[in-house]
């Protein structure tokens, strides 16, 4: 459970219009994964792991049409796929996909975010800390389904790290 602490140093935050009764089509037009730039690419990958998030074996076929590397389960069924510099980590049986950006930093995702909770969900993007000082991202529509924030690589942090890349979770049931 997380506890909602008010980020007011924050200011970037996404207003955009109530999503339409098509949002779930918005939100497929929105998975483009051969987008050129990073924070596109880092866009449709989140996009494609929300589209997908009622079936993530759908998301992984999307990834894997697009020509994304990999796709192999490790141990513990976690299938992870690669363009650039943009990863996409999809455990369809726990409910789990985040994806990470090893260039972009915490402000391209809050963007990002932003933009996609919104779409989703319509409302306008919260931007929120949790006790432990992760940030996460929600529309104010539907605040329990949000995107949190960390840094890239094997161990997440919650603040900003140089060169430390970004990871966004956009789903995690486990």
């Amino acid at each position: 459970m997380k506890t909602i602490v008010s980020v007011p140093a924050l200011t970037l935050v996404a207003a955009l219009a109530l999503a339409s009764p098509s949002a779930a089509q918005d939100m497929a037009d929105a998975a483009n994964l051969n987008a050129s730039a990073p924070d596109m690419l880092l866009r449709g990958a989140a996009a494609n792991c929300l589209a997908g998030s009622g079936d993530l074996w759908l998301a992984m076929d999307a990834f894997s049409s697009a020509g994304w590397e990999g796709g192999e389960a490790d141990d513990g069924g976690l299938r992870s796929y690669v363009l650039d510099e943009t990863m996409a980590y999809v455990n369809p049986d726990a409910g789990f996909c985040a994806v990470e950006n090893m260039v972009l930093g915490f402000d391209d995702a809050i963007a990002v975010a932003s933009d996609l909770v919104t779409l989703q969900a319509g409302g306008t993007a919260e931007v929120s800390q949790d006790t432990d000082g992760c940030l996460y991202v929600a529309s104010d529509a539907d605040p329990e389904n949000y995107i949190a924030i960390t840094t890239g690589g094997n161990d997440p942090m919650c603040e900003e790290q140089p060169d430390g890349g970004v990871t966004l979770t956009v789903l995690d049931e486990g």
